[in-house]
């Protein structure tokens, strides 16, 4: 039997923090067509986002 598996990353971008300008990180996991969404508890800013790779540009310090 076969299995199917894969995680994307995404910003909450209707969630941005006014006061310092970060996104919390979500992230989805397919398991055989079944999802669950979950947040990672980090955040970010959307301009150190890079949206294609699903990740942060540059040296990410926690957040």
């Amino acid at each position: 039997m076969q299995h199917t598996f894969s995680v994307l990353f995404w910003l909450q971008t209707q969630k941005i923090n006014k006061k310092n300008g970060e996104a919390p990180i979500w992230a989805r996991v397919t398991v055989d067509g079944k999802r669950a969404e979950i947040s990672t508890g980090k955040k970010t800013s959307p301009d150190k986002w890079n949206v294609n790779s699903g990740r942060i540009r540059g040296e990410y310090r926690g957040g």
